[in-house]
């Protein structure tokens, strides 16, 4: 049987209890960051970065790791880009505080406070942001400003000048002394919001928009008939008034049968005249008729002076030179049958059908479809545009230059003399 000294059996038990109960109180442990939750990547956000940076200082005071302990293990927590980084200045902390600064100046270096005050001032509070929200990110900017740089007095002026118009309403500035109280009053407003918003739903007809809601503005609701506000589309007059004129004027039924047109809500809008568009509506837009031209010949041929010669000028129509007989009697120009076979086969002259009621030499009228078409006509030194009409039954007439041409030409006849002259040339026959 084996002897132990003394001071081998109180080695011997100090290690069994230690073994069972751990160290003892006093004595330092070694610790490491393989079981901290905390990962930083390489987001650049002051908050990101600050709370990653306290989470593993704090990590390592409560676990007691050393200096030493702590550097070789802060890989364990940088992951893809940061990592990476960290492999590259690892050699330039030669302390814990160090690698805690080196890591802040890399991914989020202090702003210089002009900066800092550009970033609190260029964003108010948005309709439908909470008042937590809000606040949280301003303080969040004034807290990175230099030490003691504004007292809370000062620091609440400054959001609460940024406040939406809903809270300033409602929260005088004079009765709010910490972030506290103004959290507080913001609260109670929000809560009192919530309640007024699901105890009037609003009418899904007539529903504001939720990008009006989200202003602020206090709108009025629109009607989805007219589109105008103020009013419900049950409470609409336009509306009430078109179902009363579609009931009045609605279709009759005719021999006994239903009619068949279905006109599919088609309303005038100017008048409501129902199965009409505003733009072939016979009230708001009425047709207009063209009348039919009247075409007025007359001629008479008698035996009492057979010498009396009928006034002829000479002309050219489309390079084609001939004589045209003046009619003060005809309203109209006539083209004779032969210069309407020449014009027929020069290009570019077209002619157009329509209705006129031509009045012959017995002082009969009759409605015929007739020919016209405008060509250049040359008389004397100038070329004018004249309207011909063609008289498609007619087989052996002559060319007639009516009022319209005397007119248009401002042709001044002197019928004694058998000659004529324009009007603003007088001297020249």
């Amino acid at each position: 049987m084996a002897q132990m000294s003394d001071a081998q059996f109180q080695q011997l038990l100090k290690t069994i209890i230690e073994a069972k109960t751990g160290p003892a109180q006093g004595e330092p442990t070694a610790g490491s960051f393989s079981t901290c939750s905390a990962r930083f990547d390489r987001d650049r956000s002051f908050s990101v970065v600050d709370n990653f940076l306290r989470s593993i200082d704090i990590y390592k005071n409560i676990e007691k790791i050393s200096d030493a302990d702590a550097l070789k293990g802060l890989p364990l927590l940088l992951n893809n880009t940061a990592a990476t980084w960290w492999q590259g200045v690892k050699e330039e902390a030669k302390c814990w505080s160090e690698a805690l600064t080196l890591i802040r100046g890399a991914f989020s270096p202090s702003k210089p406070a002009h900066q800092l005050y550009m970033d609190i001032f260029s964003k108010r509070q948005e309709f439908g942001e909470t008042i937590d929200e809000f606040i949280c990110g301003k303080r969040v900017l004034l807290a990175q400003l230099p030490l003691n740089r504004h007292d809370e007095e000062i620091q609440l002026d400054i959001i609460f000048g940024l406040l939406h118009i809903s809270y300033r309403k409602e929260i005088s500035r004079n009765n709010i002394h910490s972030f506290v109280e103004l959290l507080q009053k913001g609260r109670e407003i929000e809560m009192v919001r919530n309640e007024c918003f699901k105890a009037k739903p609003m009418n899904t007809q007539n529903e504001i928009p939720i990008q009006e809601r989200q202003t602020g503005k206090q709108r009025k609701a629109r009607c989805s008939y007219c589109h105008l506000r103020g009013h419900m589309v049950n409470e609409c007059t336009k509306r009430i008034a078109c179902e009363e004129k579609e009931n009045l004027t609605r279709p009759a039924q005719e021999n006994g049968k239903p009619s068949t047109t279905s006109h599919s809500g088609m309303v005038c809008y100017g008048c409501g005249k129902v199965g009409y568009f505003r733009s072939n509506c016979p009230t708001c837009s009425p047709r207009k008729e063209i009348p039919t031209q009247a075409v007025q010949f007359y001629s008479i041929h008698t035996l009492l002076n057979p010498d009396t010669p009928v006034l002829t000028i000479k002309v050219t129509v489309k390079g084609i030179p001939g004589l045209a007989h003046i009619d003060t009697a005809a309203k109209t120009s006539i083209a004779s049958k032969t210069l309407y076979e020449h014009l027929k086969k020069i290009p570019g002259v077209e002619f157009y059908i329509r209705s006129a009621t031509v009045t012959l030499a017995d002082g009969s009228r009759q409605t015929t479809k007739i020919l016209h078409t405008t060509v250049e006509i040359q008389v004397g030194n100038r070329t004018l545009d004249i309207n011909f009409v063609v008289l498609s039954d007619a087989e052996d007439n002559r060319t007639l230059l009516g009022i319209d041409f005397l007119e248009k030409a401002a042709m001044v006849l002197m019928l004694p003399q058998r000659a004529w002259f324009y009007a603003d040339e007088p001297t020249k026959t």
